[in-house]
């Protein structure tokens, strides 16, 4: 399924629950952002997104406890996890997503939270993924894209089942 088509059933499930959605994006730059607002209409399911590239701004835009970097670095469940949900209660949006990834090497952890109701991580190395995986490894738009994609198709599923 295309992009378009994962947002335009996220916007239909969201409006029918009264869902917002925030993000806090690092590997995908603000794409996942970008697709849902896309929309017609868009400001009824989106609350707010940041592209938090850096350390300091996945502190201080998204929320992740300085500790918590220190201790297990920028890339990792936990950091995710923590972008997930911090963005979405700072912006009082029902649901949190959240990505964090190499480029380089196709790792993406992507952090997926639905208020009071799920907070789901995952570590995805999309050059193995059958669906994004060409004859070589993804470039760095290749990754950031599929990301996006997967990004979309997964909440999509969280809904689906919530």
């Amino acid at each position: 399924m295309n992009n378009q088509q994962l947002v335009e059933k996220i916007f239909t499930i969201c409006t029918e629950k009264k869902y917002t959605i925030a993000t806090a994006e690092s590997i995908t730059g603000g794409r996942i952002a970008s697709e849902l607002t896309a929309l017609d209409g868009s400001s009824k399911i989106f609350s707010a997104g940041v592209v938090c590239y850096s350390e300091h701004s996945k502190v201080h835009s998204a929320g992740v406890d300085i500790r918590l970097v220190n201790k297990v670095g920028v890339y990792h469940e936990k950091i995710v996890a923590q972008m997930a949900e911090r963005i979405a209660k700072r912006n009082v949006a029902n649901i949190g997503i959240a990505t964090s990834g190499r480029a380089d090497t196709g790792e993406v952890f992507f952090g997926f939270y639905i208020k009071e109701k799920l907070l789901k991580t995952l570590l995805v190395n999309l050059n193995d993924e059958k669906e994004y995986k060409g004859t070589e490894k993804l470039t760095r738009v290749e990754v950031q894209n599929a990301a996006t994609n997967f990004s979309l198709s997964y909440i999509l599923n969280l809904l689906q089942s919530v």
